[in-house]
This record gives structure tokens, sequence and C-alpha cells, in this order.
């Protein structure tokens, strides 16, 4: 129900902004949270001495949410990401590209290539 009402808005303010309605560029980050535990399973993240859960998020240009996974903050990046990308099959039409910055560089551009067929 959340998901169609986001996809709606997003479809809407895209149009009122003059954009197509599906975008060509998205950006993915994550984040590491502290998280008590209650929710779901958390984890240690030793680099950022952090115990909670890991999130990654993909916006388009205009900051708008495609898609969001959270996920025990000791678990790998690069087997998760492909998850939230598969989120975005069938929603996005005309994404070409995906930008990301060092963090994701465990995940290999190839495997998003052949996969989803973004850059």
């Amino acid at each position: 129900m959340i998901e169609r009402i986001n996809d709606a808005l997003h479809r809407c303010v895209r149009i009122k902004a003059g954009r197509d309605v599906s975008p060509t560029a998205a950006i993915i980050d994550g984040q590491s949270v502290r998280t008590s535990h209650v929710g779901g399973q958390r984890g240690f993240d030793g680099g950022k001495q952090v115990k909670g859960r890991r999130r990654h998020i993909v916006v388009d240009t205009l900051r708008l949410l495609l898609a969001v996974l959270a996920h025990p903050v000791h678990e790998s990046d690069g087997q998760k990401v492909p998850f939230v990308l598969k989120c975005l099959l069938g929603k996005v039409p005309l994404l070409r590209v995906i930008f990301a910055d060092q963090g994701y560089e465990g995940m290999p551009a190839g495997l998003v290539v052949r996969c989803f067929g973004w850059r």
C-alpha cells in the first residue's frame, strides 16, 4: 500500500516538474544506523563502531525515493545491493545509469549491466 502511494506521488511530482515519469539516472547510497533490537536483526559495523542496521536508498535526480532496503550492518553490501536494485525492475523502464560512491566498489559493474542493463 505505502509503495503504491509513493509510486503515484513520484509520478505526479516528476510530471509537475516537466520530467518523464521514469528517470534515466538514479543514485544509490548506504548508511549504517544505530538501532535497538526492536524491528529485526541488527549487527555490528566495526569500521564505523555502529551496532544496528545498514540501509541502502535509491533516489532519482529529483531526490525522490525509488527503493530502500535495510539489513543487519554486518552483512555484505555486495550481497544485498542486488536485492534493492531488483526492486527497480519494471518501475523505471528508462533508467540507464546508477551513480554510486566508492562504498559500492565490491559490487561488480559488469554484474549490474548483465543483470539489469544499467551502468
